[in-house]
């Protein structure tokens, strides 16, 4: 979906740093484009893994854009001066208000995520997000997917004699022959904001083994 000028919309995880950006200086006056710290920003923002290059143009979170951006969200939380703030906007601002420990925590955990799916090297997009951001999902996923899977069920298989699901018990299908392991899918059981820490490495003991239901089931409560 594009944003206006040819670009995508702005996303969580843009937002939320911009947000924590104009709380760092608030309720002095949010800094303007030519601003060191709206440069560097706007270098991030403009090399994070959630659009692709073939959607963007050369004004995509640029200086002026980023600076923009923080007029509308302090637009949105002084109730001041003019706005083109979007919903997105009021939903950040109405869920952190001034909490700049709670922003700091939350841009940290996006910072997190990034460095590891760039690490993964996965970029795929996902529709049916929620406001908490893209990052977790797609950090959890990608890390499901690893070589740890194989190692998983194969000590899954070795300690029950067959594949099972270790949440309902169900067992594979062996009618099924070789794709019978294919109802069967790798579960991260650590949550996404401890595992995606710097130096934090995956155990076997950190998966969990479920047929493709339960882990529907899992996800939907995440």
């Amino acid at each position: 979906m594009s944003g206006g000028h040819g670009n995508p919309n702005w996303n969580y995880e843009e937002t939320l740093l911009v947000y924590e950006l104009l709380l760092k200086h608030h309720p002095e006056k949010a800094p303007g484009p030519s601003s060191q710290e709206v440069k560097d920003l706007s270098d991030y923002i403009r090399n994070l893994p959630y659009h692709k290059d073939q959607d963007k143009n050369e004004k995509f979170r640029n200086l002026n854009s980023i600076a923009m951006k923080l007029q509308n969200l302090n637009s949105e939380l002084t109730g001041k001066g003019l706005s083109s703030s979007n919903k997105l906007d009021s939903e950040i601002v109405d869920r952190f208000k001034t909490d700049r420990a709670k922003v700091t925590q939350a841009a940290e955990e996006i910072r997190n995520g990034v460095i590891y799916i760039k690490d993964l090297g996965d970029q795929e997009d996902d529709q049916d997000e929620v406001l908490e951001g893209r990052v977790r999902s797609r950090v959890h996923k990608s890390r499901e997917r690893r070589s740890l899977r194989k190692k998983k069920i194969k000590e899954v298989k070795a300690k029950n004699g067959e594949l099972v699901c270790e949440e309902c018990g169900r067992e594979e299908d062996k009618s099924l022959g070789d794709i019978s392991e294919c109802i069967f899918e790798v579960h991260h059981v650590v949550p996404i904001s401890e595992a995606s820490k710097v130096g934090v490495k995956t155990k076997l003991s950190d998966l969990a083994v479920l047929c493709a239901c339960c882990h529907r089931i899992v996800h939907a409560r995440m």
